[in-house]
């Protein structure tokens, strides 16, 4: 259910194809699935996709793949210091 919400949030919000290169970048990037979580907790989503044409469920696996990659992004990533950290001793043991 949430991948098909995530289709018709992108047809209807962003005018985006289901098979568009450029879904998995909109879904992490504007965090579709956090808008899609508010608009469903204050009621309003389905007043949002309303209009939505039917989606054909072979774009499945692609809102599947745009969730995977929104997961991606949103996990923590190594502080910037460590990183540089690790590459401030490598470079020592190379001198």
């Amino acid at each position: 259910m949430e991948r098909y919400r995530v289709l018709q949030w992108c047809l209807v919000v962003a005018h985006l194809e289901p098979d568009s290169p450029r879904l998995a970048y909109y879904v992490s990037r504007w965090r579709v699935p956090e808008k899609i979580a508010s608009a469903l907790a204050n009621g309003t989503f389905d007043e949002i996709v309303k209009g939505c044409r039917s989606i054909d469920l072979r774009h499945l696996p692609a809102a599947a793949a745009a969730l995977e990659e929104w997961e991606k992004y949103r996990a923590p990533s190594k502080p910037a210091a460590e990183i540089i950290l690790k590459q401030t001793q490598k470079t020592r043991l190379q001198a």
